[in-house]
Formats: C-alpha cells, sequence, structure tokens
C-alpha cells in the first residue's frame, strides 16, 4: 500500500522493513541472528552479482564503451574527490578516532571512506527496473555502469586495504627507530 500511495518501488518497502526489524529498530533481527542468516546473506550476494552482470549485454557495453566510460570517470571523480577532500579537510579535524594520527593516516582513512562512498547497488537499480518494466538503451547504459563501476570499486577497496596496510606498516616501523634512537 505504502508504495502505491508514495508511488516508490516495493524495493523501498524491502530496506524500510529491514531498518525497522532489524537490530536497531524493533530488535527482531539481533546480531546473533544476523550472524546465523550470513550465508543466507552471502547467497543473496552471489544471485544479486550474477543477476546483474547477466543484464550487462557485452555488444551494448563494447558499443557504447566511450559514454559508460566518460559516466564512470565523473561519478568516480567527483564522488570520490569530493568526498575525500572534505573529509580529509574538514571532517578528519571532527572525528575522534582520526585525532593524534598522522596525516598519512588520514589520508588513507579519507580515501576508504571517499571509495566506499562511490558504492551503489546493482541489486537497487535493477528491482527498480525490473519492476517499472523499464528498458531501452539508457537502463542498458546505466546497469553497465553501475555494475562496471562495483567492480572498480571492489579494486579501489582492494588498493586501499593494501595500501593502509603499508601506511600502518611504515608508521610502526618509524615508531620503532624513534623509541630506539
Amino acid at each position: 500500500a505504502m508504495n502505491r500511495a508514495f508511488g516508490t518501488p516495493k524495493i523501498t518497502r524491502y530496506f524500510l522493513a529491514g531498518v525497522s526489524f532489524g537490530a536497531h529498530g524493533f530488535g527482531a533481527l539481533t546480531r546473533a541472528s544476523m550472524q546465523r542468516l550470513w550465508t543466507i546473506y552471502n547467497g543473496c550476494l552471489a544471485c544479486i552479482g550474477l543477476a546483474a552482470g547477466a543484464e550487462v549485454i557485452a555488444g551494448e557495453l563494447r558499443n557504447n564503451a566511450r559514454r559508460t566510460t566518460v559516466t564512470i570517470a565523473a561519478i568516480v571523480a567527483f564522488t570520490w574527490g569530493l568526498t575525500f577532500a572534505s573529509f580529509a579537510a574538514v571532517f578528519a579535524a571532527r572525528v575522534e578516532f582520526l585525532q593524534g594520527l598522522s596525516q598519512a593516516h588520514v589520508y588513507a582513512v579519507s580515501s576508504l571512506t571517499a571509495t566506499l562512498a562511490l558504492a551503489r547497488s546493482p541489486a537497487s537499480a535493477l528491482a527498480v527496473m525490473t519492476e517499472c518494466e523499464a528498458s531501452g538503451s539508457f537502463c542498458s547504459h546505466i546497469l553497465s555502469a553501475t555494475v562496471v563501476k562495483d567492480v572498480l570499486v571492489v579494486a579501489m577497496f582492494a588498493m586501499n586495504a593494501t595500501s593502509s596496510t603499508f601506511i600502518a606498516n611504515i608508521a610502526t616501523t618509524s615508531t620503532s627507530f624513534t623509541t630506539v634512537a
């Protein structure tokens, strides 16, 4: 009834139900029960990835490679760049756990935060397109850009994890040398 009254897709109800019944809502799903659902959760993620990937038509992606690349580059540049810059310049001074960390650590956390800001859900896009029976070149373009960008986000997350570990090791090593000297 809510999605008809407000004109929202069904997935909106699913999100609201998850928030309402989750550990921070009515508490019907406790943290312990959420951990028991972890296998189902991973299975659902696999199905979402397969469904979204199956919707991407390789030929259309090749034919629209420039448009898709420009879309992804614009999203990455503006979202990542603005999130990184604002977090490093403004929020880092106000976030308690960053107090006392080196500038390199702040940049590492800012980079990870900016990378997470890029994440979009192919499942949401696919659910809305399916419910609205949307099709055509624009829908293919948006879904392709969403799926390809999510692959890029996973790669960027891995690079962030690697560079953060590297920065942490350097900080530990320099602290050890300072302590010895």
